[in-house]
């Protein structure tokens, strides 16, 4: 064969296998990008810029950000096993608002049929009984317009029949149309102890007590502990105090717990109150941690 020849067929087998070597080199967490964005958004994209740091940020868990095209922000699980989160950047823009009110919204089936897709991607219950559909306005527009309208889907966790507290699926459609802004996946996490009852409900709202009589945030603030029947509610906890002052970064997996469910309010900015909930370890009486329960 001809030198030139051989020029030729090099090139053309370059040109072929070219796709091919692009696929390979893409790290398994731009492909697990790539394939949450086409099987369960329907969106095709060509360039997946990923960030090299892992960040625990919201999920709790360890995950990479991923932005395909410069529009898609998508969390992957440091494995490349599991998205975790996805974002439109750009929310309501380029819409077609002109006219149109709340009554031109599509309707809370069609919200839900859209999110389908991406249940069946994270292996999550498609049944539209498990889960909460609000029609929600970020105040875009004037009286009824449509604009900054979207339907929101979300569920709690649960695991061996404990709902798991700040573990959750939420998903964010456009209520013009049927278009997936956001979706945020925090999946449960076993718990650190065993489902051994020591600690009795009673010796559980004690412990709670003296932690908020002692708590930085709320030394002016008032909380007192609110009635209830006296049974309490057995859940699975983060080890998160959301109400620490100086917050540090995660640098770890959020340890979660077994654990009695508190609830207090406390009065803050004159007369407003808020309601919260106090985690105790139901192994050790320990205060695992405590949340807003707005």
């Amino acid at each position: 064969m001809k030198a030139k020849e051989q020029m030729y067929v090099t090139l053309l087998t370059a040109v072929i296998l070219l796709p091919c070597w692009s696929v390979a080199e893409e790290s398994p967490a731009a492909q697990e990008a790539r394939n949450f964005l086409e099987q369960a958004l329907g969106i095709t994209v060509t360039t997946i810029v990923e960030k090299p740091s892992v960040t625990y940020d919201v999920i709790g868990l360890p995950y990479r950000l991923l932005t395909a095209d410069a529009t898609y922000d998508v969390w992957v699980s440091e494995n490349a096993s599991a998205i975790y989160g996805y974002a439109r950047r750009g929310m309501f823009v380029n819409e077609n608002l002109e006219g149109k009110t709340t009554a031109d919204a599509i309707s809370e089936d069609r919200a839900f049929a859209t999110i389908v897709p991406v249940l069946n991607y994270l292996d999550l219950s498609t049944a539209k009984s498990d889960y909460h559909i609000d029609f929600q306005d970020m105040g875009g527009g004037a009286g009824n317009s449509l604009e900054g309208c979207f339907w929101s889907v979300s569920r709690e966790m649960a695991l061996n029949e404990k709902p798991c507290r700040t573990r959750t699926f939420i998903g964010v459609v456009a209520a013009a149309s049927e278009t997936v802004y956001i979706v945020r996946y925090s999946p449960s996490i076993p718990p650190e102890n065993q489902l051994n009852v020591v600690i009795t409900y009673q010796a559980a709202r004690q412990a709670a007590q003296d932690w908020l009589a002692e708590e930085p945030y709320f030394t002016v603030a008032s909380p007192i502990l609110l009635d209830d029947d006296g049974e309490g509610e057995q859940v699975i906890a983060p080890q998160q105090n959301f109400f620490a002052i100086d917050e540090e970064e995660q640098t770890s997996p959020t340890a979660t717990y077994y654990s009695w469910e508190i609830p207090f309010e406390w009065t803050e900015w004159g007369d407003a109150q808020f309601n919260g909930v106090v985690w105790v370890d139901i192994e050790t009486g320990e205060v695992v941690g405590a949340g807003s329960n707005e």
